[in-house]
């Protein structure tokens, strides 16, 4: 019996495209893409804290002066620069949409691009590595600093291009990540020393000098006269307080139990991939040398920086080291003994966690619910690493159900009450400036949800999203109420 000619095309054709290294690209960047849109197209503004507190009220102050891109240097001007040409207040918070998923978007790119074509996995186990390294911990992160996502995905692309020895492009996308973030340079810095140390040639050590690029063009600033020298000394002694501390800072046993609880593991899985990658040539090997020497530098910096948590964006390359070995096991050409039990470990495990892993995520990216602690008083984890982590991600500094309340409140704020009267939470100071601009600049904001006496503000009278702390001998009266939020005034006894 033959084959009707249309099945046979289709048949044809669906084997094309299983077999197409474009296919699985194109899914490996469109899925984590697709699911990090969800939340932004589910809440009206963009989602995450730092979007809407934040770059929402400093682009709208570029915008008016454009001087004061010098202050934004410290912290990476790129994304502010970009944004600021954009007519109305609508079009900049959809601009910010669209920021918190690119963020996402390039590092599934790279992510696949590193799994592909520096540990050599093939193009459907370098599509699953994405899919699992791209998961709820990174786009929990993009959430809370999707700059510093961006810069990291950046840093991550330099990173591969190093490795590539496309010293010209590493550079130049080195001096776009020191203007994007400047904290995630730190990683580009250290696989840059690695893999000069590694490959012996001092070419590698060129990607590392553009992460001094804010601070020459703050010097430049300076001579022509259009910023001040405090913010060029302030941006130099943050350079050597970051560069110092690895040296001066001890680590205390709990910072230490967090490296051991990363890294110890990593060990056995890297010596396996070494012996099996002599079937490689020794570029490869040390690539996986340099990734994973690059991570354990960086998370100690980042330690004893102060800057603990942003060790959670060094998980998402080490799960693609993890994968790469068990990639590598798996395959017939490995040692012996291993290959019967290995491949079937592998092959029975492996979809079970790809589709836990997507199911998980995407309810995640579609659910909005209060904050919560995920590390608590854990036992690898100390006291600098508490953060408030979403476990939804459909939300923005308030819950999507308070967001109705919170703007009839503030109009109510900027109708009746004098600006120099209210001190608010500055969850609510993005809220507030895209109603009344001016009226917003006048207001005091709080970053610790401590009030003061004698004031106006808005808080949670049940089930709140912020615990604020009311001071002492005050007494609390009710102005406005609107679902679980109202004006209060802390008046004095």
């Amino acid at each position: 019996m033959t084959k009707h000619p249309s099945k046979h095309l289709l048949q044809k054709t669906l084997k094309k495209v299983k077999e197409s290294e474009t296919t699985y690209l194109v899914l490996s960047v469109a899925i984590p893409t697709i699911l990090r849109t969800v939340p932004e197209l589910i809440y009206p503004f963009p989602t995450g804290f730092d979007p809407l507190s934040y770059y929402f009220p400093a682009i709208l102050h570029l915008k008016q002066n454009l001087n004061h891109v010098w202050k934004l240097i410290e912290y990476g001007p790129i994304p502010y620069i970009l944004l600021t040409p954009l007519p109305t207040k609508d079009t900049i918070l959809l601009g910010l949409k669209i920021l918190n998923i690119t963020a996402i978007t390039l590092l599934a790119l790279t992510t696949y691009l590193t799994a592909r074509d520096i540990l050599k996995q093939t193009p459907q186990w370098s599509f699953i590595t994405t899919l699992l390294t791209t998961n709820y911990i990174t786009m929990a992160f993009s959430w809370l600093y999707p700059r510093n996502t961006l810069a990291y995905a950046l840093s991550l692309l330099t990173t591969y291009l190093l490795l590539r020895d496309k010293i010209l492009h590493a550079s130049l996308l080195t001096a776009t990540t020191a203007l994007t973030h400047p904290v995630p340079t730190i990683f580009i810095v250290t696989s840059s020393i690695t893999t000069t140390l590694l490959r012996r040639k001092t070419k590698y050590l060129i990607p590392a000098i553009p992460t001094l690029t804010p601070p020459l063009l703050l010097a430049i600033g300076y001579k022509l006269n259009l910023t001040t020298r405090s913010l060029l000394e302030k941006y130099l002694q943050t350079l050597v307080n970051a560069a110092t501390a690895p040296l001066h800072q001890h680590l205390n046993p709990l910072n230490q139990s967090l490296l051991l609880y990363l890294y110890l593991p990593e060990i056995p899985l890297i010596v396996i991939t070494l012996i099996i990658y002599k079937r490689y040539n020794t570029r490869t090997i040390h690539s996986n040398l340099i990734i994973y020497l690059t991570l354990l530098i960086t998370t100690i910096i980042y330690t004893k920086s102060h800057l603990g948590d942003r060790f959670v964006y060094m998980i998402q390359p080490l799960l693609i080291l993890t994968t790469t070995t068990i990639v590598h096991t798996s395959k017939p050409t490995t040692i012996h003994h291993m290959k019967q039990y290995t491949r079937e470990i592998t092959y029975t495990l492996t979809p079970i966690v790809l589709v836990m892993t997507l199911l998980t995520t995407a309810y995640i990216a579609s659910t909005g619910t209060p904050p919560v602690l995920y590390f608590k008083k854990p036992y690898v984890f100390n006291d600098e690493i508490y953060r408030k982590f979403p476990s939804g991600m459909a939300q923005g500094p308030i819950p999507l159900r308070d967001v109705e309340p919170t703007m009839k409140l503030l109009k109510t704020l900027t109708q009746e009450v004098e600006p120099q009267k209210v001190t608010l939470y500055i969850a609510f100071r993005g809220f507030l400036y895209y109603i009344n601009e001016e009226y917003a600049e006048k207001v005091e904001y709080t970053p610790t949800e401590k009030l003061p006496p004698n004031r106006y503000t808005i808080t949670w009278i049940k089930e709140p999203w912020f615990k604020l702390h009311i001071p002492k001998n005050t007494e609390i009266i009710v102005v406005k109420q609107e679902g679980n939020l109202a004006i209060i005034y802390i008046e004095s006894k």
